[in-house]
């Protein structure tokens, strides 16, 4: 039999996919913003995993001094596979 993994939490736990998409919105308008919530949320506080690859993707070209726009959030997870 395979072993399972331990269940951290025995229901989904609270999240709000529009605050998510409105943080990530935030952030591709400005670079401050990109800045200001990066001191303050890091990937595990976004419950959808694509809003994860985003945040992670946008993290990614603001760090490597890029600008950050979505054609190049795009590319980016192009060229890795995401």
């Amino acid at each position: 039999m395979a072993s399972q993994e331990p269940v951290i939490f025995d229901r989904v736990p609270p999240h709000d996919y529009a605050a998510e998409q409105a943080v990530l919105g935030g952030m591709l308008m400005s670079s401050d913003a990109i800045g200001e919530v990066g001191e303050i949320l890091d990937i595990s506080d976004f419950y959808q995993p694509r809003h994860q690859t985003i945040f992670h993707a946008i993290q990614q070209l603001y760090a490597g001094g890029s600008p950050v726009d979505i054609l190049l959030i795009k590319d980016l997870l192009s060229r890795t596979g995401e």
